[in-house]
């Protein structure tokens, strides 16, 4: 049993409770269950899966079984690899994809199985035309693959993730507390009492020869394939027992495989760039004498207006910026309305590559089209490292 209580008491009041209401709950030692062979098996691999969803959706899932990784939490080669292939910068995997005009988006990176195994995932969404390319797609994947062999272990892109995991942890928001103790109860389970707090946080180990081992199990020889869509209605063989969704499972083709294996390298594809977004300047400036307690007016021109306020509550480093664009024509009637929501969809997709490296650092910005104009905001939100790898 795990168990963490949050309160305004003192340690020995919060003692006292835990003690009066949980002192009597018997240690039983029922081991807990591990699975050191994976579920993933010899039959089990280089299959193809056809599903039929109930929305109208259009996604891949490409699934490797790997091993448990959780006792190299202070290493966290699944991480480290995450990172890489889930990157979405100039030269990634994603950019490369999304310039084809095949996927829109894509996450990578460890998923937790239970206690003995896990799995490594890329996950994408097609577009109609990248359903008639998914080898293709998969092919991409295993060029992007040997790229990270090729390049061997990078200890600066260790130490980044070092860096932005430190600056997560240290900065990071309140949770709300039932939330936060329900986690971190769970935790107990799977990390040393002194570190549970920061556990998901802790970067202090390179260990190349550990992302090395979990590289030499992304092969084509242990794929599993999943492709979602509609367009497999009347195609399929077989209706799963629980929810009754209907699907077609093939084996991959040994010539299909090979063509995978013998993935080139691929020019296109690059190591991110060094992240220039990552704060290392922590420095609060003094608050000001007799600072106002509201935003004050600092710029009024004809064409814009601009207000103020220093933090005098929290004296952390961050910040939020707001801008609000006014045009007549945003808003005119339904035409303009759509133009402008697609003009920022766009845009935002533009900048996709460019804002990627400063979402990492936990600087994140959004545009909205309002009826006004546009809304802008800018603001600092540090994600948890699980939440970066994407």
């Amino acid at each position: 049993m795990g168990l963490c209580v949050l309160g305004r008491e003192s340690l020995d009041e919060l003692t006292s409770m835990v003690v009066q209401l949980f002192g009597e709950v018997e240690n039983k030692n029922v081991p807990i269950p591990e699975f050191p062979e994976h579920p993933f098996q010899e039959e089990q691999l280089r299959q193809f899966y056809k599903v039929v969803p109930v929305k109208d959706i259009r996604n891949l899932y490409v699934t490797f079984p790997i091993p448990d990784l959780q006792k190299y939490y202070k290493s966290n080669p699944g991480h480290y690899l995450g990172h890489l292939i889930g990157h979405e910068g100039p030269g990634s995997l994603l950019s490369e994809l999304k310039s084809k005009g095949w996927v829109n988006t894509l996450v990578g990176g460890q998923k937790e199985g239970a206690r003995g195994f896990m799995f490594f995932i890329i996950n994408v969404d097609l577009t109609e035309e990248g359903l008639l390319h998914v080898e293709d797609i998969i092919f991409h994947m295993f060029q992007y693959i040997q790229k990270l062999r090729t390049e061997g272990p990078q200890e600066w892109v260790f130490q980044e993730c070092k860096d932005l995991n430190k600056v997560a942890f240290r900065f990071k928001d309140k949770e709300r507390p039932r939330g936060y103790t329900s986690k971190v109860a769970s935790l107990l389970h799977y990390y040393p009492l002194k570190e549970v707090l920061a556990a998901e946080y802790l970067l202090e180990d390179f260990r190349p020869d550990l992302i090395e081992m979990v590289l030499d199990k992304l092969r084509p020889e242990y794929v599993r394939v999943a492709v979602v869509s509609k367009s497999f209605e009347g195609q399929t063989d077989k209706t799963e027992e629980w929810y009754g969704t209907q699907y077609k499972q093939e084996a991959i083709s040994d010539a299909t495989v090979k063509k995978w294996a013998d993935a080139d390298l691929n020019g296109k594809f690059k190591l991110p760039m060094k992240n220039e977004f990552i704060p290392t300047n922590f420095e609060i400036y003094p608050l000001e004498k007799e600072s106002p307690s509201v935003p004050t007016l600092i710029k009024d021109t004809a064409m814009s207006k601009v207000w103020f306020k220093q933090d005098d509550k929290f004296f952390l480093p961050k910040a939020c910026l707001n801008f609000e664009f006014f045009s007549p024509f945003a808003y005119v009637d339904p035409l303009h309305c759509n133009m402008a929501y697609l003009y920022l969809e766009l845009l935002k997709d533009s900048l996709n590559e460019y804002a990627y490296a400063a979402e990492l650092a936990g600087l994140n910005y959004d545009l909205q089209n309002t009826v006004y104009g546009m809304h802008v905001s800018i603001h600092s939100l540090f994600p948890s490292p699980a939440a970066s790898q994407a």
